[in-house]
């Protein structure tokens, strides 16, 4: 029996290896094989939570957003001026006066795809309560005021050939039949109502100010 391999457990453990090399052997056949879908999963979902985190922090709040409707690529120059005549012009809402210029490109294509996606975009934006302000040239004013949209346009000095329009969305009525205010009494959305109707008053009075201001 002299010959027989010793295996005790202090034999087990002093077993010639190193400490690095027992590190390995657990993480590979024992930690790794028992738990790397909880690993994977971990990591995921720790990724997906720093990477919401930083969203959050990093998020910008406008004050303003001001829709430039160009027909084909918009030339960025243009973009650049209009941003900072509005920043000029808009009164501050929040903590800083941040406006963003959203450009919507009315580009044709030969199926006629970018167009319908262009014209999607404004359409929601014209929709859109807390939308006010376009910039675009003569043709497409025309075009969208004979629908029913705009209610005051200027051409703009600084930038000849655009015109600015205002344009009155209507604020959405909320009702507690609407599963997201259906915590809510209908008396309590009413009045809720009624604020932001005179919240959005205010703003469209500022709109049609730099209205004034541009042409």
């Amino acid at each position: 029996m002299d010959n027989e391999k010793d295996i005790s457990p202090v034999n087990a453990v002093n077993d010639g290896r190193s400490t690095m090399e027992k590190v390995e052997d657990w993480l590979t056949n024992t930690f790794w094989f028992h738990y790397k879908w909880y690993y994977i999963v971990g990591i995921f979902v720790i990724s997906l939570l720093v990477m919401a985190a930083v969203g959050l922090a990093s998020a910008v709040t406008y004050d303003w957003t001001v829709v430039y409707v160009h027909d084909g690529a918009a030339d960025s120059a243009v973009v650049e001026q209009l941003q900072e005549m509005m920043e000029d012009m808009l009164p501050e809402t929040g903590e800083n006066r941040r406006v963003d210029v959203n450009v919507v490109e009315l580009a044709d294509s030969e199926d006629g795809l970018m167009e319908a996606y262009g014209e999607q975009r404004l359409y929601s934006h014209l929709s859109d309560q807390n939308v006010m302000l376009f910039v675009m040239d003569k043709a497409n004013y025309d075009t969208f005021a004979a629908l029913g949209y705009f209610e005051d346009a200027v051409a703009m000095n600084a930038l000849p050939g655009l015109y600015c329009a205002t344009n009155d969305a209507p604020v959405e009525r909320l009702s507690c039949e609407d599963p997201r205010y259906a915590d809510y009494s209908q008396e309590f959305l009413d009045e809720v109502y009624l604020e932001y109707v005179d919240e959005h008053e205010q703003f469209m009075a500022s709109a049609k100010e730099v209205i004034n201001k541009v042409g």
